[in-house]
């Protein structure tokens, strides 16, 4: 929390000495402070690991239908796959799958069978969709995220479990392992 807020602080302070002070305060006032705010909501709902795991339902479930709508809107027949999106375009609707990847792989090493069959159809679902993107990045990263993951072999042939997550999953959420 500290670390966010002192990233909001150095937002305000560097706005006149940006390269273009009008746009770094119009993102400032846009979209960074609901971010913000996002952050601090989310810190404030969980409570208990069940409350994170039901907004990462949530982000899943939620993305997953993105996606099932795009497809179902006829947004295949387009040039490139954007799902319908007025605020996303085929780059970004990939990079948010991709990111919700590790969500996904969380859920599923926490869950108990039935979950873990709407998981897995869950992630076939962003797999089809960054496909369908045609972004390249992404989908490199999703591959790799998806198909080599499970050949990680580790010193101590502990498995990926809620305690002790996949690197991968920082990598993806812009953290060293």
């Amino acid at each position: 929390m500290r670390y966010v807020l002192m990233l909001f602080g150095l937002a305000v302070i560097t706005i006149p000495i940006s390269v273009w002070p009008g746009n770094s305060f119009d993102a400032l006032t846009g979209w960074y402070w609901k971010l913000v705010l996002l952050f601090f909501l989310v810190l404030y709902w969980c409570r208990s690991r069940q409350d994170l795991n039901r907004i990462m339902w949530a982000c899943c479930i939620s993305l997953c239908w993105f996606v099932v709508q795009g497809v179902f809107t006829g947004e295949i027949e387009a040039a490139r796959f954007h799902a319908k999106s007025n605020s996303y375009d085929s780059n970004d609707l990939a990079m948010l799958l991709v990111m919700a990847l590790p969500l996904a792989q969380y859920l599923y090493s926490s869950s108990r069978t039935v979950p873990r069959l709407v998981l897995i159809g869950i992630v076939l679902t962003f797999l089809y969709g960054i496909v369908l993107s045609q972004s390249r990045d992404p989908a490199a990263f999703a591959l790799a995220r998806v198909f080599l993951a499970p050949l990680r072999n580790d010193h101590d042939n502990v498995r990926a479990s809620p305690q002790r997550p996949d690197p991968c999953c920082g990598i993806a959420a812009g953290f060293p392992p």
